[in-house]
């Protein structure tokens, strides 16, 4: 196993916590132009982008809007982790990509197994998904004044979306 992938996979953790995180989890190579998830469809595990470029897009109106770029090193799925949900986005390889998954059935093992590495794993998508949250509010309202806000305009909330759904899928602002 690459010890880059060990850090990066396993933030906060020490390399044997990793290791084992990693033997938990299931390594993919896909092909240019495979889908990872499909809009709608129902996932049950989260990715880690080891290698390659993969791309977020959906079908609004009949029109494909491109939500952005998933360089490596980052995680896709978080919530598909959590609840089994469907996916809210077509990611699809742009080039030959390596990943990992960890399903959901997996974090349950892991949780019963090793609860530290479980909590800490837990504890990093999280604070992934706290950030993107606390980015996707503060597009929902403006400030009136120094003690007022109101609901944002929608040509706000547009303006600030698509610039938000860029940086979360381009790997900005972690």
């Amino acid at each position: 196993m690459e010890r880059e992938l060990l850090q990066t996979l396993g933030e906060g953790m020490t390399g044997d916590q990793a290791a084992s995180l990693v033997t938990r989890m299931e390594r993919h190579e896909i092909a240019a132009g495979t889908a990872l998830f499909r809009y709608g469809e129902t996932a049950d595990r989260v990715y880690y982008l080891q290698s390659g470029t993969l791309t977020a897009s959906l079908d609004v109106d009949g029109v494909r809007l491109e939500i952005g770029v998933v360089p490596p090193g980052h995680w896709l799925g978080e919530i598909n982790l959590i609840d089994e949900g469907p996916a809210s986005a077509d990611v699809i390889a742009n080039d030959e990509a390596v990943l990992y998954s960890l399903r959901h059935d997996a974090l349950v093992s892991l949780r019963d197994d090793d609860p530290e590495i479980a909590a800490i794993l837990l504890r990093n998508l999280t604070r992934d998904l706290a950030a993107r949250l606390r980015r996707t509010s503060a597009g929902l309202v403006e400030r009136v004044n120094d003690h007022q806000f109101r609901l944002a305009t929608g040509e706000v909330r547009r303006g600030w979306f698509s610039r938000a759904i860029g940086k979360l899928f381009s790997g900005g602002d972690r």
